[in-house]
This record gives C-alpha cells, sequence and structure tokens, in this order.
C-alpha cells in the first residue's frame, strides 16, 4: 500500500470516529433547528469523504473509469432519488464496468 492510500484511509478513519464515536460519548445541546442542520450536513459530509477517498486511490489505477464513476455518482447525488446507498452501488457498478470495457 503506498503513502497515499494510507493518508487517504486515515483521514476515512478520523472523519468516521468524530460522527460516529465521539458524538457518543460528548453531549452537545443542540436545539431542534440545530439538530435538522445536522442532519443534513452530515449525511453528505460522510458522502463526500467517502467520494474523495476513492477519488484519491482509485483515480492512479483507472483514471477514466474513476472519473466516469465519480460523474454518475455525482449526478445522482444532486438529484437525490437513489440516496447515498444507491447511488454509491451504482458508482461501483459503473467502475468496475468501465474498467473492463476500457481497460
Amino acid at each position: 500500500m503506498n503513502e497515499a492510500v494510507l493518508i487517504a484511509t486515515a483521514a476515512l478513519l478520523i472523519t468516521s470516529l468524530l460522527v460516529r464515536v465521539v458524538p457518543v460519548f460528548v453531549s452537545m445541546p443542540l436545539g431542534a433547528g440545530g439538530l435538522r442542520i445536522v442532519g443534513q450536513i452530515l449525511p453528505t459530509a460522510v458522502f463526500i469523504n467517502l467520494a474523495v477517498y476513492v477519488a484519491y486511490s482509485e483515480i492512479s489505477a483507472a483514471p477514466a473509469a474513476a472519473a466516469t464513476s465519480l460523474l454518475g455518482v455525482a449526478l445522482l447525488a444532486t438529484s437525490g432519488r437513489v440516496g447515498l446507498v444507491g447511488s454509491m452501488l451504482f458508482g461501483a457498478a459503473l467502475y468496475y464496468t468501465a474498467a473492463a470495457l476500457i481497460g
């Protein structure tokens, strides 16, 4: 594993710990408006973090397939019709299909 992949993995781990583990131990008094904002922003932030990790680690291996997949996922994510899990599954399928076709 090269240094770039290790850095991206560490960033993903730290972000995951911050958004999943720290809130269990640290109580943050947020009003109803604050909870609504966090509920909207946090899933998007985690998704962007995942997309950056994928881009960082996969573009060097298959740049055309990675770019095609990220573009497809970005279009699905902005439409909001299939949700985060659906767009990630679509992106993975698109990446592997493009990698097989492009080489």
